[in-house]
């Protein structure tokens, strides 16, 4: 059985997994939100100007043309902004500590991935060991009981245990198959 690079995986993983893109996706979303709450200490500034006109009245003018400026700053919002900023500030710490947890995480999932992938592909070759001698015994007994030197249960007993020792080999090879698939989701390549 041909084992992936357990590095090349580990690699491959840290740029692919789903969890650590969610868990950078969070840490964006603090870092966002960090600077949201410094632009709102700018205070809102904003110009107005307009038109009117008026026949009604002679006292003013007919045609009448205006220009401002509006200035607005909320001291209360100043002060309660800290603390929101202290909020996000946690959040932003939290996200890159769960960065670094997944990023462990994944580590030790690709490395007993690839531990159990190592593990199986042994297993499969002991399988398979005992596969040709089961069917060199049932061939012994095969023989035997053709020269009349055994009975059929025997024969019976032999070619159930090669039946059983496929058994172990589809077992073993789908246990490897498993463990290639955890490999391949924790990588990221389904």
């Amino acid at each position: 059985m041909l084992l992936p690079v357990a590095d090349s995986m580990s690699i491959l993983a840290l740029r692919e997994n789903t969890d650590l893109k969610i868990a950078n996706l969070t840490l964006a979303n603090a870092k966002y939100a960090i600077k949201a709450s410094k632009l709102s200490y700018i205070p809102d500034l904003g110009i107005f100007g307009g038109y009117s006109y008026q026949k009604g009245n002679s006292l003013f003018p007919e045609n009448n043309t205006f220009i401002g400026i509006a200035f607005r700053w909320n001291i209360q919002d100043a002060f309660s902004n800290s603390y929101v900023k202290k909020q996000r500030d946690w959040r932003k710490m939290q996200a890159e500590e769960n960065i670094i947890n997944i990023r462990e995480q994944i580590d030790v999932d690709v490395a007993k991935s690839y531990r159990r992938l190592s593990q199986y592909a042994d297993l499969i070759s002991v399988a398979r060991k005992a596969v040709n001698y089961r069917k060199e015994e049932l061939k012994v007994e095969a023989d035997e009981q053709s020269s009349g030197l055994n009975n059929s249960s025997d024969y019976l007993t032999a070619k159930a245990s090669l039946a059983k020792a496929e058994a172990d080999l589809y077992a073993a090879q789908l246990n490897y198959r498993m463990a290639q698939t955890d490999l391949q989701i924790l990588a990221g390549i389904y």
